[in-house]
């Protein structure tokens, strides 16, 4: 049986979702996720050069550097990560 998100004490300190997910998106999961814990970390990966057009759309989150064009070097993801995690939300 899958549990929800919502019923998991906060003990995660990131999530990372794609942009392009079946039946919800991952701007529409980002959205639920901070509706439930405000002070979540996201990390946003999509194949698709869009991170501008979030920023537009989500002008009042700071997705300009929560988001990584796939394919990512592995690096430059674990830069981001720790940078993600150790930034206050």
């Amino acid at each position: 049986m899958p549990i929800s998100f919502a019923a998991l004490p906060p003990y995660y300190d990131l999530v990372i979702i794609d942009i392009r997910m079946p039946r919800v998106n991952g701007l529409q999961l980002y959205n639920r996720f901070k509706a439930i814990s405000p002070d979540i970390k996201v990390l946003l990966v999509s194949a698709l050069d869009i991170s501008q057009e979030l920023v537009s759309i989500q002008s009042d989150m700071n997705l300009a550097y929560n988001i990584l064009k796939k394919p990512v070097e592995r690096e430059k993801f674990l830069y981001i990560v720790r940078r993600i995690l150790t930034t206050s939300s």
